[in-house]
């Protein structure tokens, strides 16, 4: 539990060494996590990160794979999302009001993917299909080209990562799962709970790079949930290790932009009243203090990755 005075306090008495403090507590997790890959190395080169939308699940397996680099590794980051199948009625499954399922695990190429865990393990190579979000279809020439040898590991991350159709057919594989869902409380109440901060990631995230609205993105949060309720986190138990990617700093800092966001969207619910008066009583924090390599850029945007 969390309490918004104590991080308002942090926030004004010195921003900058706030969020310093916030993002090196994160690099000293993501080094014990990179610790704990290459103990497991002899049982496999297969890294599988999951956790809902709005985790950071990209930007922390990039910079997984920066340490995993500098330790001499060949560390590659994979998105599971280059697996999906084309989306068409006999590939993807149909929500009762007739719109596709796309958070069904059963979306993606699990044949595919199965074999190319075993390519890896083999030092076999392998080729990345490549998925077009625009058309909704696999295109026709492949991603990413990898040759593993005996310093090879790769990093799947998606939201299907630990589902037991992958996981439980490569049980040697080791296993993250990343979430952020603090409960922050102010004046003695909760105000922030559940997926409440990974919603305003989204909303900013969207906003910035997706063209999507507030109040676009707050249609698709009921889908969101559902999905992650049935698919995603009831693996979260099975990881070898849990992430928390949550920075106290993060309410100051999206302040401005997601109380801008909601005011033009005219977006009016409890879930979000409460959430609205979080960031209200929230102390902002400047944007430029957050550094270029934040898992915070992957939803401010300007950052060092690229996506």
């Amino acid at each position: 539990m969390y309490e918004l005075e104590q991080i308002n306090k942090r926030a004004f008495d010195d921003p900058e060494k706030f969020v310093r403090d916030c993002c090196d507590e994160y690099e000293a997790v993501i080094e014990s996590v990179a610790e704990d890959i290459l103990n497991n190395l002899n049982n496999s080169r297969v890294v599988l990160l999951s956790g809902p939308s709005g985790s950071t699940k990209t930007t922390t397996a990039k910079k997984i794979c920066d340490r995993l680099l500098a330790r001499g590794h060949s560390a590659h980051e994979v998105s599971l999302d280059n697996y999906l199948l084309d989306v068409t009625p006999e590939n993807t499954p149909i929500l009762p009001d007739g719109r596709y399922d796309l958070e069904s695990p059963d979306c993606l190429d699990m044949s595919l993917l199965l074999e190319h865990f075993d390519h890896i393990e083999d030092r076999k190579e392998i080729k990345i299909p490549k998925f077009d979000f625009h058309t909704q279809c696999r295109l026709p020439e492949a991603g990413k080209v990898i040759r593993p040898d005996e310093n090879t590991i790769v990093i799947f991350e998606g939201i299907h990562a630990l589902n037991k159709d992958i996981a439980f057919e490569h049980p040697q594989a080791y296993t993250l799962f990343v979430n952020a869902d603090p409960d922050i409380s102010y004046e003695g109440r909760i105000l922030v709970s559940k997926d409440d901060v990974r919603f305003a990631r989204r909303t900013i995230r969207d906003d910035k790079f997706r063209g999507h609205s507030f109040a676009e993105t707050y249609k698709k949060r009921d889908t969101v949930i559902r999905g992650e309720n049935l698919y995603i986190l009831p693996s979260a138990e099975t990881a070898a290790r849990k992430i928390d990617s949550f920075h106290p700093c993060e309410l100051g800092v999206y302040r401005a932009r997601f109380l801008e966001l909601m005011r033009s969207s005219g977006v009016e619910d409890t879930c979000c009243t409460d959430l609205h008066a979080a960031f209200v009583a929230a102390v902002g924090i400047r944007e430029e203090l957050v550094p270029a390599d934040s898992v915070l850029r992957e939803f401010l945007g300007g950052g060092s990755y690229v996506y």
